[in-house]
């Protein structure tokens, strides 16, 4: 017993010691004392031996002077090789490796904030920042204590801990539950729990036991008091100290870096003294994520935030960790069992973050709710930011800076999610789990992580631009243009001929049910009137962070692998598209996160995934590299590849429009004349098809222009190639950026404009465009097929429902028939994700009726389209994008 007493003085005092900062100031004092005693006795020591320069019986007497000057330089020549080496190696370093290096390149400054919403915050950068834009790794720590004492040189992960800055981290649980908001709702909730019982005590007997208004709200009180204690944050310097040395000693084992620019930590900084609360939001690929921000801003000396985490990883020793790291937890679903809203629990979780921003705490949350299970970003949910929101227009708050923030790995540290994917259900995480998974992870290898925090941006001039510009906060539907007669709309879903058209169908879709339906709306938290801002807000974020991320070397691997090279090819062609690939990603100011020589790339990206996912053979005196495409490990390489698709989904959309025209046309390919009003219309009748899946655009533009764009980039391309038009280049250029400076959103204006396009028709461009065409086949497979199983709904009876699980499983077992017996070509296409965005899509086009029984949710066919007949229309008006390549350069395509 005594003895457990003095460890708990022992680390008490060891706490108090290491909180009071005397811990650094004691090393650094040791420090300086040994440095000049060292100093004082080499001096001393070498002035004797100067002295007596003369030989002592045939010996020299300066002989241990003169081997300790040569080993010393052999150690400095041993240390400049070593240097260089890693200089060398590095795959995410400062300076590219070139013949020979003049100054560092700098690299493409990733993230500025939005030019036409936040323009005053966009001007906060200087343009010194914008040069020194290069990465560095974050785990090269020791460099910085070079210049230190002897014990912070060799313990320098200790006196970093020691040296980082504390902040007092305001506990504002007590004010939670004694806020008017939520002494509010516990009234409403006791009042309506009365009227309950009232009414449902009518009938019975008198012995019945009632409770009190008194009983109810004593309840609810007790049940808000353990709501918020369960919820709160605990966050302790201690533990931030205690994990960023644990994270210095265990992160080499399993990454080679965490590489982050300096010109981004600077802006955090400035943002930081600002003394207005900073919004981290970053997009949620792994667990590692809020550990890695929390770990980057405590040694840059910046607050670290609060962060949303969700309550399944509360479990034991962990969950007090991350707690005590800053995280609050909050419940997946906000409903009771009975599937009725929380009141109690979401007006507490609400005045929790309310109180954390007046307490001037920095906040983090992953805005898509959970991590991406496919590599490419969710679409927003805008609960916790409509909190934000709210606090600001009530002037809780008087501004907050949104940060978005990017990551990326090499190799994902969670595993992967194949099995999700192919429909098992999610394990649930466990103290043994974590046990298991830690050590997995500290013997693997994970490559390189790459973090890019956005250019902050103000809250309040964000919403000033929106409430100036109102139409941008509920954009129209894509297809709509009134003057337009091909987009002409009559009563009836249905044409004289019988077809269905995108149009109409994406016309009638309610563009506000796009938001979580476990977000806080539905309290007080948010008005009706406010879902338009909070989310064009969420989907600048998601699209910010989503342009922002660099692209590592798995992902553009896996790119051209699995969209040029199925079948494989050899390692010299590889690398020149790897070369070639990544040159156009950095002219379009695109960073990446990896450099060297492509062939080092590729073999590093090869080592890294294994022989599981590509497989690296030789074939004479080539070596052959080829993905591997049975399942599941094809839907696992498909995760790195998926994160070029926001990149080139709209180049994809306009090269599978494209092909649509082609197929449609009875003339050769040089003879072919494609309309440049055609093309659009079928672009924007894909968009939306894909808007489940992807952000096209920002709020602040339109989805015409995008198209616009893109169709010019294909022309710079060779893939089109102009051959008539009214106007000039230079005029059709004046044209569009007269709009970008036109605040007067007028759709009924329309150019008269003729534009005509032939083929291209060289090698290059058509496998360009055919690539483009790959990309998002495997999810066009994947929405054929969940369109072509909407019949099996049909045939049950009226007011028969089928639960969205059990119709999801059943549409997976056909794509993975389908797969076997080869009427689809792409084993990625096998997805739960695409099936649940299809049947998201058909819930919007009013094709599918649901409602939500506890925590099921149930699909029937809605009455207007239940018949067959209409059902095969909306199947016709997926496949109708899924055409065939051009069997004369398919093979040749495939199997290069």
């Amino acid at each position: 017993m005594t003895a457990f007493l003095q460890l708990i003085i022992f680390f008490g005092f060891l706490y108090w010691y290491f909180n009071s900062g005397r811990g650094f100031i004691m090393v650094d004092v040791i420090s300086a004392r040994v440095q000049e005693a060292y100093v004082g006795w080499r001096q001393s020591f070498f002035s004797e031996s100067s002295e007596n320069r003369e030989p002592v019986g045939g010996q020299r007497p300066n002989l241990s002077a003169i081997n300790h000057q040569s080993r010393r330089r052999q150690n400095l020549e041993k240390e400049s090789i070593k240097l260089l080496r890693e200089n060398s190696l590095y795959q995410i370093k400062e300076i590219p490796t070139k013949a020979t290096v003049v100054a560092p390149t700098p690299r493409p400054f990733m993230g500025l904030s939005c030019g036409r919403c936040t323009p005053g915050s966009r001007d906060v950068i200087a343009q010194k920042a914008l040069k020194k834009s290069t990465a560095v790794n974050l785990l090269n720590l020791g460099k910085t204590y070079d210049s230190k004492g002897v014990i912070s040189r060799n313990f320098y992960d200790i006196a970093q801990a020691i040296r980082v800055k504390t902040f007092d981290y305001k506990q504002v649980s007590p004010m939670v539950v004694k806020d008017e908001r939520v002494k509010q709702a516990i009234e409403q909730i006791t009042q309506d729990r009365l009227f309950k019982q009232d009414n449902t005590n009518k009938d019975a007997k008198d012995d019945v036991k009632k409770l009190t208004h008194s009983q109810i709200h004593k309840s609810e009180e007790r049940r808000a008091h353990q709501i918020v204690k369960q919820m709160r944050s605990t966050m302790s310097n201690f533990l931030l100290r205690l994990t960023s040395w644990t994270l210095y000693k265990l992160l080499p084992f399993f990454v080679s870096s965490v590489a982050i620019s300096p010109a981004q930590t600077e802006m955090l900084k400035k943002a930081s003294d600002s003394g207005i609360p900073l919004i981290f939001i970053p997009l949620h690929r792994s667990h590692l994520d809020y550990i890695l921000v929390t770990f980057i801003l405590l040694n840059y000396d910046i607050r670290c935030p609060l962060v949303a985490a969700g309550d399944n990883l509360k479990i034991p020793l962990f969950g007090w960790l991350l707690r005590g790291l800053g995280a609050f937890y909050i419940k997946r679903r906000l409903e009771t069992n009975g599937g009725e809203k929380d009141i109690t629990y979401r007006v507490a979780l609400h005045t929790y973050i309310v109180h954390c921003l007046r307490a001037q705490n920095n906040i983090e949350f992953f805005i898509e709710g959970g991590r991406t299970r496919t590599g490419k970003p969710l679409l927003p949910k805008g609960g916790i930011l409509s909190v934000i929101i709210d606090a600001y227009l009530d002037g809780t708050i008087e501004d907050a800076l949104l940060i978005p923030v990017s990551m990326n790995y090499d190799k994902l540290v969670d595993g992967n999610f194949v099995r999700e994917q192919t429909g098992m259900p999610k394990q649930m995480e466990t103290f043994t789990g974590a046990i298991k998974s830690i050590w997995a992870v500290l013997n693997s290898h994970y490559g390189n992580i790459r973090v890019d925090f956005n250019q902050p941006f103000s809250m309040r001039e964000l919403v000033r631009t929106f409430q100036q510009h109102p139409s941008k906060l509920s954009p129209p539907p894509f297809l709509k243009n009134p003057s337009s007669d091909r987009f002409a709309l009559k009563q009836q879903n249905i044409d004289g001929n019988g077809s269905i058209t995108i149009e109409k169908l994406s016309m009638e879709r309610r563009l506000s049910s796009r938001l979580s339906c476990s977000s806080l709306y539905g309290t007080d938290v948010a008005v009706e009137e406010q879902r338009g801002l909070v989310e064009a807000i969420a989907r600048h974020v998601v699209y910010d962070c989503t342009h922002a991320t660099a692209i590592m070397s798995t992902n553009a691997v896996a790119f051209l692998l699995l969209t040029k090279y199925r079948k494989g090819c050899s390692l010299s062609v590889l690398a020149q598209e790897l070369e070639s690939l990544t040159t156009e990603l950095l002219f379009n100011n695109k960073d990446v996160g990896f450099t060297g020589e492509p062939v080092d790339v590729i073999n590093h990206v090869v080592n890294l995934l294994g022989p599981g996912l590509i497989v690296k053979e030789r074939e004479g005196d080539d070596i052959i590299i080829k993905p591997v495409l049975i399942q599941p490990n094809i839907i696992e390489l498909s995760y790195y590849s998926n994160c070029f698709l926001p990149f080139y989904a709209l180049q994809s959309i306009v090269a599978t429009a494209l092909q649509v025209l082609i197929s449609s046309s009875k003339l050769a390919a040089k003879d072919i004349q494609i309309r440049h009003d055609d093309l659009v219309d079928l672009s924007l009748q894909f968009c939306e098809m894909m808007s489940q899946e992807f952000i096209l655009y920002k709020p602040c533009q339109k989805l015409n222009d995008v198209v616009n764009e893109t169709i010019e980039n294909f022309v710079y391309k060779d893939i089109l190639r102009l051959i008539h038009d009214s106007k000039t280049e230079d005029q059709m250029w004046s044209r569009r950026y007269a709009k970008t400076l036109d605040d007067d959103d007028d759709d009924d204006y329309q150019e008269n404009v003729c534009v005509v396009y032939k083929l291209g028709l060289d090698e290059k461009s058509v496998r360009n465009r055919l690539q483009m065409q790959t990309v998002l086949r495997p999810l066009l497979e994947a929405y054929c097929l969940t369109a072509s199983c909407l019949p099996r709904i049909l045939i049950k009876e009226e007011n028969d429902y089928i639960t969205e699980s059990k119709f999801t499983r059943e549409v997976l077992s056909e794509l993975k028939d389908a797969l076997d017996s080869g009427a689809c070509n792409y084993g990625e296409a096998v997805s739960i994700d695409a099936i649940k965005n299809c049947i998201k899509l058909f819930r919007e086009w009013g094709v599918l009726d649901s409602h939500i029984e506890g925590r099921q949710r149930f699909l029937n066919i809605s009455r207007q389209y239940a018949n067959e007949l209409k059902l095969s229309k909306i199947s016709e008006l997926l496949h109708k994008f899924k055409t065939e390549m051009p069997k004369e350069v398919l093979p040749s395509y495939l199997n290069r």
